[in-house]
């Protein structure tokens, strides 16, 4: 979508979560949306497969579904903002990366949605040259003590 919106990045109302299953807290992420204001969802562990859909009435949804040795991931955008789902940089084997650009007054945004698993290691260098480029959120969800990052 090349459309601009309004909206610019101090003006964007995010939040990210580690849910572990979207499932059982479908009515937890619904109940915030609205009176928290909330533009856009990052969600680790979403354990939605491919054949199931969480529909949020005014939200545009991307997802990665859970795999074999994945657990899913999503990011949900309000619907009034532009955006679309981009190609994410490699961010090492085994870890799951996706990103999604939004599309601001003036600039764009690209959100990346990172689960590290504990046994893999972050490779983050081709996202860090990205992040000198262009307005670059990163929201990692890390089951690692600090020193495996």
């Amino acid at each position: 979508m090349n459309a601009e919106s309004n909206y610019s990045t101090s003006d964007e109302e995010i939040t990210q979560w580690n849910v572990q299953g979207l499932s059982n807290k479908r009515h937890t992420v619904q109940a915030a949306a609205i009176p928290k204001n909330i533009d856009d969802f990052i969600l680790q562990e979403s354990l939605m497969s491919k054949d199931k859909q969480f529909l949020l009435p005014g939200y545009q949804q991307y997802s990665v579904p859970k795999g074999l040795n994945s657990h899913g991931s999503m990011i949900l955008v309000r619907a009034t903002i532009p955006s679309s789902e981009v190609e994410p940089v490699h961010c090492g084997d085994g870890v799951e990366a996706q990103a999604v650009r939004i599309h601001l007054a003036n600039d764009s945004l690209v959100v990346y949605n990172i689960y590290k698993p504990p046994t893999k290691q972050l490779g983050a260098g081709e996202l860090l040259t990205q992040a000198t480029q262009e307005l670059v959120l990163i929201a990692e969800g890390l089951k690692c003590p600090p020193s495996n990052v």
